[in-house]
């Protein structure tokens, strides 16, 4: 429950889309059972720290709920000297969790991003991204013989994704 937060659509007039929104809340404790008007299963969240506050009266049955959690992607160096790809949650009562490594070893420029229009060409304007290029060159966690030669190896790995609600490039 920590780490855990959600957002509940509240609907305002029905006829009317300008007054409905995305509430925002903290969940402090999940209980499981049979709370279903059919008896069948159900799961039952307790919320906190609702924002805007006094929105819950505008939440119909059967209203929209997604959970999420605060994640930090970042990259760090570990003990040998290489630099890794990790990820650490927050904690709304105490900062940040520790650092998990997700991939590594990486070279030092190995996670690259570019950015692109709808058109295909680059921008550096955040409103016009289209696609996103990401690049990731790894390396070898222990040295290989290349040529009778003991070294690392690096690998790339390029793809893009698309921005969700954006016309592809």
């Amino acid at each position: 429950m920590a780490r855990d937060s959600v957002v509940i659509f509240a609907e305002g007039a029905p006829d009317v889309r300008a007054d409905n929104q995305w509430l925002h809340a903290n969940v402090s404790a999940v209980s499981v059972g049979t709370a279903c008007t059919d008896g069948g299963a159900s799961m039952t969240l307790t919320v906190n720290e609702v924002y805007p506050s006094g929105g819950l009266t505008s939440v119909t049955e059967g209203a929209p709920v997604r959970g999420y959690e605060i994640l930090q992607v970042l990259s760090y160096t570990d003990a040998l000297g290489d630099v890794w790809l990790g990820a650490r949650q927050f904690n709304k009562g105490g900062g940040w969790a520790t650092t998990q490594p997700l991939l590594g070893p990486l070279q030092a420029s190995g996670l690259q991003f570019s950015f692109f229009d709808s058109t295909g060409a680059a921008t550096t304007t955040p409103a016009n991204v289209a696609r996103i290029g990401v690049t990731v060159i790894g390396l070898t966690r222990e040295p290989v013989r290349v040529g009778g030669a003991l070294q690392r190896v690096a690998d790339t790995l390029t793809t893009h994704v698309a921005v969700r609600n954006n016309r592809r490039g």
